[in-house]
């Protein structure tokens, strides 16, 4: 088997600190050998922090990292029949793409690690506990040992790896989750394909590819996955964010441009693109304290 690591990025805030994340994701990527691509969706009129082939101006800031994953991963060349993609702020640690290959065998998906830190501001290293807010595990390691942690949670987003054939029958991965949650969605359907999981109603079509195609478990690999900090869960605003996404109908809202989700001409799809320019601009990670941002 031969991987490849689609690492997607959007900078629509020119934040100097995302900039950074960047550049250690990309560091701890090259010490593996894995071969691995940044795909970069960047604003109108801002220098791309990168020089990637996969480099496009976005007409939108609704925020689809699967419409620019499934876009990039089709162009890669054919020999790379395991591909996935890891967050532009996480670094995993150990020998994970070794792992995750062996456990390729036995699944059609895999989670390249099997617990999760938030690192706190300024931290990278996973072994100073006392500088990290909270662990997760990887959802099937979870189910695989009943108590890893009083206050370990399972982990859906972070990093997935896929068989590319398996992404190609079930269309790529959900692209409508214009909100940057759509990890954890697919992420639990791709564990829990047949559990009946409250879903939004747009992703039931969805469920129903995955079901069909996903017939083995998730596998899993020893290692941390370690997030480094931009800011609090609250201002993060997740809760919103599922909201939001929860109640649209991307087939009235929402356009799939290439590598990039649009907003429709509609009353919906205005109002999203502008809660989605206000969740951009009232961002408070600490590097962006001093800096004015115009969306």
């Amino acid at each position: 088997m031969k991987l490849c690591i689609i690492v997607p990025h959007f900078n629509f805030t020119d934040s100097d600190s995302l900039r950074w994340r960047l550049s250690v994701c990309r560091k701890k990527l090259a010490a593996t050998g894995v071969q691995h691509v940044v795909a970069e969706l960047h604003r109108t009129g801002v220098k791309p922090d990168t020089d990637t082939p996969y480099c496009y101006e976005a007409t939108s800031l609704l925020w689809s990292k699967e419409a620019l994953f499934n876009h990039v991963y089709r162009q890669l060349p054919p020999e790379y029949d395991v591909v996935g993609w890891l967050d532009n702020d996480v670094f995993i640690t150990g020998n994970w793409v070794e792992q995750s290959l062996e456990a390729m065998k036995d699944a059609e998906s895999v989670q390249p690690f099997s617990v999760s830190h938030y690192l706190l501001d300024g931290c990278m290293d996973p072994a100073q506990v006392v500088e990290v807010t909270r662990i997760g595990c990887a959802f099937f390691y979870r189910h695989q040992h009943e108590h890893p942690g009083e206050e370990a949670a399972s982990q859906t987003g972070f990093s997935w790896l896929y068989r590319r054939e398996v992404l190609d029958a079930i269309g790529g991965l959900y692209p409508y989750c214009f909100s940057g949650v759509g990890d954890y969605y697919i992420g639990r359907l791709l564990c829990e394909p047949k559990k009946g999981i409250w879903l939004p109603c747009h992703l039931r079509q969805y469920q129903s590819k995955i079901e069909q195609v996903v017939t083995r478990p998730v596998g899993f690999a020893h290692g941390y996955a370690c997030h480094l900090w931009h800011g609090s869960y609250f201002s993060r605003k997740y809760d919103e964010r599922f909201s939001i996404l929860n109640t649209a109908k991307p087939e009235i809202d929402f356009l799939l441009d290439g590598p990039q989700l649009v907003a429709a001409d509609t009353d919906a799809g205005r109002a999203i693109e502008q809660y989605m320019a206000g969740y951009f601009r009232a961002a408070d990670t600490p590097s962006r304290k001093n800096h004015i941002y115009k969306l």
